[in-house]
């Protein structure tokens, strides 16, 4: 599920970069065209790579929000816990396998 959020964000963010582009090549058209000036074309990229940087950081904060949902709904472990959950399972196997042995040699 979270890779799957982490994958459409990723989506976004280079469809941002493309977005960046593509303005790119339109403002360097309309410059070579003389409907705009270079300093409009790079005045207007810079408000472009701005609205995009700001939408990228709100995308960010929605995507988290999402993920501390679904990681509250689902109850999910964390690593960390997940590591001293094994820990103590394998403790526990050993304790059994040594008490079989013990019983099988009795």
């Amino acid at each position: 599920m979270i890779s799957g959020i982490k994958k459409a964000f990723l989506l976004g963010l280079g469809a941002i970069s493309i977005t960046k582009e593509k303005a790119e090549k339109l403002f360097d058209e309309m410059v070579k065209r003389g409907e705009i000036t270079k300093e409009e074309a790079n005045e207007l990229l810079n408000i472009l790579v701005e609205k995009g940087k700001e939408e990228g950081e709100r995308i960010k904060e929605i995507v988290k929000t999402e993920i501390d949902k679904v990681k509250m709904t689902n109850k999910f472990v964390t690593k960390q816990e997940f590591e001293v959950l094994s820990e103590r399972v394998t403790r526990l196997e050993e304790i059994l396998l040594s008490k079989n042995k013990v019983d099988e040699n009795k």
